[in-house]
């Protein structure tokens, strides 16, 4: 019988940023290149350590080793231009960036060791979708996990 966990995550989402390489010359003249990760003060290392907490908060001592199928939605903030009395109170989809697959990277990376063992095991993503937040909702990202 599938068994499925509810996490939610508190905050802003945050999309995992792309690994930047930066060409250079070695000592020897050869031409090189080095990749780097977001720097220290990045929104995405906040995130992940949101999402960690929660985890560990929500699902203390779970640390799946079996094969997941996962649904996520992000849920953004409403911008002003969508808080009008006339705007409607319930969710609205989100079609700007960040693109979502940036943004479930940043999920499965984060919960790596905490909720599952490694992201590998995600074998399905059932659901993802961005939003707007609801007039009296706040940001969140909201994922469901089943065995």
């Amino acid at each position: 019988m599938p068994e499925t966990l509810h996490l939610q995550i508190p905050g802003v989402p945050t999309a995992q940023p792309r690994a930047r390489s930066r060409a250079f010359v070695s000592a020897t003249g050869k031409l090189t290149s080095r990749t780097h990760d977001a720097p220290k003060s990045h929104a995405i290392h906040t995130f992940k350590a949101t999402a960690r907490l929660a985890a560990e908060q929500q699902h203390p001592g779970v640390c799946l080793t079996e094969p997941l199928s996962i649904s996520v939605q992000f849920v953004f903030p409403r911008p002003a231009r969508l808080q009008r009395k006339r705007d409607p109170a319930w969710r609205l989809p989100k079609v700007d960036k960040p693109d979502i697959d940036n943004l479930l990277k940043a999920v499965l990376d984060g919960l790596n060791g905490v909720l599952w063992a490694d992201d590998k095991q995600v074998f399905q993503v059932t659901d993802s979708s961005k939003w707007y937040a609801a007039k009296d909702e706040s940001p969140k990202t909201v994922l469901m996990v089943t065995r």
